[in-house]
This record gives C-alpha cells, structure tokens and sequence, in this order.
C-alpha cells in the first residue's frame, strides 16, 4: 500500500510510546496495510479511509470482517491472528497522526509569512530646475504571503519584481516620510527590494535590461508638504 510511510509512523509513535513499542507497532502496522491490499473491500483504497472504515464499524461488530483480515494474513504468509485484535488502537495512533499532520500543513500554507523591506529615493525639484535626489537611510519592512516570495523567484528577476511592493506603498511613504515639512518633494522611486537576505537595486537591474518594465522601476507621486 503506498501510502503507508513505515518510519514516518514509528518516529510519530516514538513520542507517544516506548521507542520498542513504537517499532513494533510501525511493522505490524506495515504487515496489516499487505493484508489490506488482499481484501476485496479494501483492495486499492487510501489507508486512511480503510483504517476509518474498520474503526467505525468495528465499534458496532467487535468481529467486523475478521474472517476477512485473517484470511488475507494468511495469503501473504503472515499467522500472527493477534494482529486483528491489536489493529484497532494502532490504527486510532494512525489516523491521530494523519489528522495532525494535515493539520500542521495546513497551518503553515495558510500563515507563513516573511519579512521584505524596501528603501526609496526622494527627489526633490530645485528652483533653477534641475533634480536633486535624497537616499533615504532606512528600510521599510513589512510582512508578506511566502508563496508571493516563491512565485517571484520562480517568474524570475526583475520583470515580477513588482509583485514584492506592498500594496500600501503610499501611505508606507506619508507615515514614514510625509513628517518633513517646507520641501519641495514631488515623487519617490522605490530604490531597493530586500527579501530573504537578498537585495535588489532596482536602477541597476533597470540598466541592464528592462526600461520597458515601468510598473516594477516604481514612482509614486506624493505630495510632502501637506
């Protein structure tokens, strides 16, 4: 049956009994899953479903298909008939584990979340004209979905870049700049991306390759003297 991981049972059992107790439960279970398979009822199910069937049943028929099971133990050459009696608390530790399993990945699909942090430049028009720039000093982290970090790599730098900009990014911009007064600030450009230890000069990338990608060399225009 493929869907039984033998070590991944005993490791499990390990922290709920003795670790001799756990092997030994681990390869019965394992023999049960080949009696399983000899079943007519159970021949090519998911183990889960069996080992639910046979606990919820058996609560009402304390022999439920025992004649069944021993049979097929006897089919693959197994007449350990103690089995049959023993299956059901070793498939209750089973499905336990299963449940939390699942319960553990689902948690963390749903909640993983990492830190990703940009800097700006601000720029600054002067009265004959030209442009005049500021770096600013600090980062501005702010958390995001990991599988939006994932799908960036995968896609690729830079074009997707974008995708790690915080919906935000204006008010971001106001909150940690807008406290500067009597400036002439008209927009900022997001400068750098840093996500997981890595980070990105946007105006380097843009020079290399992607002028075009306008959305992802991001200006924001913002009023500062408000």
């Amino acid at each position: 049956m493929k869907t039984y991981n033998k070590e991944q049972f005993e490791t499990y059992l390990k922290t709920k009994v003795a670790e001799s107790t756990a092997k030994t439960y681990a390869t019965d279970m394992l023999v049960c899953t080949k009696a399983f398979e000899d079943m007519k009822k159970y021949s090519g199910k998911e183990l889960k479903v069996i080992l639910e069937d046979f606990i919820s049943n058996k609560k009402a028929n304390k022999d439920y298909l025992k004649n069944e099971f021993l049979a097929a133990l006897q089919a693959i050459g197994s007449n350990d008939s103690g089995l049959y009696d023993s299956l059901l608390s070793k498939a209750k530790h089973y499905l336990t584990m299963s449940q939390e399993t699942t319960s553990e990945s689902s948690a963390k699909s749903s909640s993983s979340q990492e830190t990703v942090a940009i800097k700006f430049v601000i720029f600054e028009n002067l009265d004959e004209g030209e442009d005049d720039f500021v770096v600013a000093d600090d980062w501005i982290e702010y958390e995001v979905d990991s599988s939006i970090v994932d799908e960036y790599v995968e896609e690729g730098e830079p074009y997707y870049i974008d995708k790690l900009f915080p919906e935000n990014k204006e008010q971001l911009i106001l909150d940690y700049y807008g406290r500067v007064k009597n400036a002439a600030y008209t927009c900022v450009r997001i400068q750098v991306v840093k996500y997981r230890d890595i980070e990105v000069d946007l105006e380097d990338e843009a020079e290399d390759c992607w002028y075009d990608s306008i959305s992802s060399y991001e200006w924001l225009q913002t009023e500062f003297s408000k």
